[in-house]
């Protein structure tokens, strides 16, 4: 017996099919991507221009934030294949570091303001009050800011390359897209478009 899919609506907290027909009977189960948001309960992460002005305060409100940010629960699906989040408190509790994307960096990485080098560190007791190695200047956090050119995106070309591979693994079977706290994330928003694309899928309107 089949089961018709349904088109994807991509809908805060809300699952649906995409892609063509699969088993009703559970022979085949459908694939669970997560895209996941800022969630709106946490303040905005201070200016990037923060950390040229006052380097101390911007540190001590990015930090404040992202414990705020840790405190606020994934609440995951059962079985997602992976997760694509604009969150950068760190991985989800159980979750294989190889199917997650952090899509704006982590806080618990840092990188020289100037990027010179277009590298990144673990932030630990090593790099408390570190320079850049290169040119001598200051950390920042590794993590995409508003209006943030800076930003070393390069460290990210492994997980996003292992999102497509798992794209392409999936292509053609039962796909569901679990999205929540997307409202006014303009790059989860292009990416979940894409995917339908790229999964040869057409929206039905939410």
């Amino acid at each position: 017996m089949i089961a018709e899919s349904k088109r994807p609506v991509v809908c805060n907290g809300n699952a649906r099919w995409i892609g063509k027909p699969m088993a009703a009977c559970g022979v085949q189960l459908p694939v669970r991507l997560a895209l996941i948001g800022w969630p709106p309960a946490v303040e905005p992460l201070p200016p990037v221009s923060l950390w040229a002005e006052s380097p101390a305060e911007a540190w001590r409100l990015f930090d404040e934030r992202v414990a705020c940010l840790a405190l606020q629960p994934w609440d995951l699906p059962a079985d997602v294949a992976f997760v694509l989040t604009a969150r950068v408190d760190g991985l989800p509790q159980g979750l294989d570091p190889r199917c997650w994307l952090p899509l704006r960096g982590r806080a618990d990485w840092v990188q020289c303001v100037h990027a010179c080098g277009r590298r990144v560190w673990r932030r630990d007791l090593s790099t408390a009050g570190f320079c850049c190695p290169i040119c001598g200047g200051g950390l920042r956090p590794w993590v995409r800011f508003a209006r943030d050119s800076g930003w070393i995106q390069a460290a990210n070309a492994g997980a996003e390359n292992r999102l497509w591979e798992v794209v392409e693994r999936i292509r053609g079977r039962g796909v569901e897209l679990w999205c929540r706290d997307l409202a006014d994330d303009r790059t989860l928003l292009r990416l979940a478009e894409r995917l339908r694309k790229d999964l040869d899928a057409k929206p039905s309107g939410v």
